[in-house]
């Protein structure tokens, strides 16, 4: 048998014909798991268009009816005519309740068909003898296609809004809770009335220089990783190094500074030393970044999505920062159109993966020029236009930074009295999450927690006695 016939199932085809042929049902069953293009023979191309044209019509299709939308006496191998061929199409039909499981099938082997098509062009492309140019315009072309098949390879079911419906309602009725990248924050979960950051979204973190976006991120980051999910760190502007000191310091209580200067005892050498075991040992990659632009970011996230997809775990992509991201795109001249250029690709690379993008994002000044800086959506970089392609966006508000900030350039007694009042006087460095978009709840729901700057870490102001503290699993390295 050749490698073309094994790419095809001739007879999930017949069985799903001749279905739809007894009762027109079937039809109704598996609009939208296939569509003519899937199946692999020509005649069954034909006929399945004939009956999705009948039915549309809201008229009946049968072997009867359809001898006037197709010609019956044309023949098709060893004289057998389409008439008959038809008939007997009919007579060894399945029911209505098979008429999915063929669909699907069908639609399997035109993915595999296609990918075999495209392996074939890829290793012809590859041998032949072009400029560089032209070979990676070509590359280009296959690796779209690719990408196609992708989106198809990575949907668990193939069907209609309902059935997609319900496949997810299932799935999260089996598991109690939703799907995705669990949340270690009670208080970003409030915020965004989610239990955890869903697959195919798009979230934006906003926060002043300093405010502690890495220093939050990381933590997510760590938790994630303890829970099993795959997690890629692209940064602009923390190097490996830099941000391993940090993940270390956040759940040891080693600070960075003596991690970079050496002074450590032999008890917190052997914490190091297991935690870079740990991150070596889970499905964690850090890349220092430079000149990449959104869309090559989404090359990376495709190319690290494959590489973990049997993990069965939702993805995490964390992205830091937005302004960072070079835009090629000539006609985005203003920056809310080098927003969009930005936040656009990586928008459309998350539902492609089914993973859950986590973009951080910068304030620009405006912020700063006003007696209350709270963050509002003016703030994000591109303005209050660039919120679209975001599912959610949050904030973190260092109550203590801004003020200490305010008082630095204070000249009257009125000023700090104003200053005081918006910010309070608590030595404590709280921090306000808030968010500027959310998808279900309020977007006026705030929580607050307090930052540790000896180990840069953020922690509950309160915690319960004898509850363990789900952001900090250390336990569980030793």
């Amino acid at each position: 048998m050749s490698q073309e016939q094994n790419l095809t199932n001739i007879e999930a085809e017949q069985a799903l014909l001749g279905a739809i042929l007894v009762n027109n049902d079937a039809f109704l069953a598996v609009d939208g798991l296939v569509t003519s293009e899937d199946f692999a023979e020509a005649i069954h191309r034909r006929i399945y268009d004939a009956i999705a044209i009948m039915v549309g019509a809201n008229s009946k299709a049968s072997p009867v009816t359809l001898k006037a939308s197709i010609s019956y006496t044309e023949t098709i191998g060893n004289d057998l005519t389409v008439g008959a061929y038809v008939a007997r199409l009919a007579a060894s039909a399945v029911t209505v309740r098979d008429a999915p499981d063929y669909a699907k099938a069908i639609r399997q082997y035109s993915i595999r068909r296609s990918l075999f098509s495209i392996a074939h062009d890829l290793m012809n492309t590859a041998s032949r003898d072009m400029p560089m140019p032209d070979l990676w315009e070509a590359l280009d072309g296959i690796d779209a296609r690719m990408a196609d098949a992708t989106v198809a390879r990575s949907q668990k079911q193939i069907g209609t809004a309902g059935d997609i419906y319900l496949d997810s309602l299932n799935e999260s009725v089996k598991k109690k809770n939703v799907s995705g990248v669990p949340i270690n924050f009670t208080e970003i979960r409030e915020v965004l009335s989610e239990e955890s950051f869903e697959g195919g979204n798009l979230y934006g973190l906003l926060a002043a220089s300093g405010e502690g976006k890495t220093s939050m991120v990381l933590q997510i980051i760590a938790y994630a990783l303890h829970q099993g999910n795959p997690v890629l760190f692209l940064s602009y502007d923390q190097s490996i190094v830099q941000c391993m000191r940090q993940m270390v310091s956040q759940e040891y209580g080693i600070s960075a500074k003596r991690q970079r200067n050496g002074e450590i005892q032999d008890f917190e050498y052997k914490k190091a030393f297991t935690h870079s075991r740990w991150i070596n040992s889970v499905p964690f990659e850090l890349i220092k970044c430079d000149t990449q632009t959104a869309n090559q970011l989404a090359q990376l996230v495709k190319r690290f999505c494959r590489k973990h997809e049997r993990s069965g775990k939702t993805p995490l992509i964390v992205i830091d920062h937005i302004m960072r991201i070079a835009v090629d795109d000539k006609s985005a001249r203003d920056e809310g159109a080098r927003a969009r250029a930005s936040t656009t690709p990586l928008k459309a690379v998350a539902g492609l993966t089914n993973s859950a993008v986590l973009l951080l994002n910068q304030r620009n000044g405006g912020g700063s020029m006003r007696d209350n800086p709270r963050p509002i959506k003016r703030d994000l970089y591109g303005g209050e236009a660039a919120q679209y392609d975001y599912d959610a966006i949050m904030y973190l508000y260092r109550l203590k930074k801004w003020r200490e900030e305010k008082r630095s350039v204070a000249s009257r007694d009125s000023d700090h009295k104003m200053i005081d009042r918006v910010f309070g006087t608590s030595d404590e460095d709280i921090t306000e999450i808030g968010a500027l978009k959310v998808r279900f709840g309020s977007s006026y729901e705030k929580s607050r927690m307090k930052f540790n700057p000896d180990y840069t870490r953020y922690e509950h102001i309160a915690v319960p006695e004898l509850i363990e503290d789900p952001m900090r699993p250390t336990g569980r390295l030793l």
